[in-house]
């Protein structure tokens, strides 16, 4: 299956309308200056070294 632009565009607008309406995906909340942002694993993880590992990491 092949994506163009458009398509990963359309994709990350439909996450974000869903994250700031239903946040029905949404799996992780990112807490910062006294603000709560609710957030996609798979989206803050693809993009983010840090969150990519603190998902990944197991804890024994």
């Amino acid at each position: 299956m092949e994506f163009n632009n458009n398509h990963a565009t359309e994709i990350l607008s439909n996450l974000n309308e869903e994250r700031t309406t239903t946040k029905d995906f949404c799996d992780f909340t990112i807490k910062a200056e006294g603000k709560q942002f609710p957030v996609h694993k798979c989206v803050v993880g693809s993009f983010s070294e840090y969150f990519k590992k603190m998902f990944t990491t197991k804890v024994e």
